[in-house]
């Protein structure tokens, strides 16, 4: 038998016992009454035009998860660094290492120019 033609099968048989198991579902009294109540809310949510966040916080508040508000200015400021071009004299003071001149100076001095720098602040 080739491969192809047993994962048919088995995705047949699959297929078989997950219907059974939807069939049996549709008929259980537990699944009726859920969707009743569900086939409700949606109704209610809709004649009150609540969304469903709403209406769980009017059940339950205290399920209701409130956004945590958005921590601002947590984070440390960057220490101010200069920098001096030994071979130009040019200064650069920076907060960060990504700065374009800082770039240029490492692309034409190499790892030199760390050592022109110094912190500020």
């Amino acid at each position: 038998m080739s491969a192809v033609l047993k994962r048919f099968i088995e995705a047949e048989a699959r297929l078989k016992q997950a219907r059974l198991d939807y069939e049996k579902m549709q008929n259980d009294p537990k699944f009726q009454r859920a969707m009743e109540v569900k086939e409700k809310l949606h109704a209610l949510q809709d004649e009150y035009a609540m969304s469903a966040d709403e209406m769980v916080a009017l059940i339950k508040p205290e399920a209701v998860d409130e956004p945590a508000p958005k921590a601002s200015g947590t984070r440390r400021t960057r220490r101010l660094k200069k920098y001096t071009n030994p071979h130009t004299g040019e200064v650069i003071e920076t907060r960060g290492g990504n700065h374009k001149g800082l770039k240029e100076w490492r692309d034409q001095y190499g790892e030199e120019v760390e050592n022109w720098g110094g912190f500020i602040e």
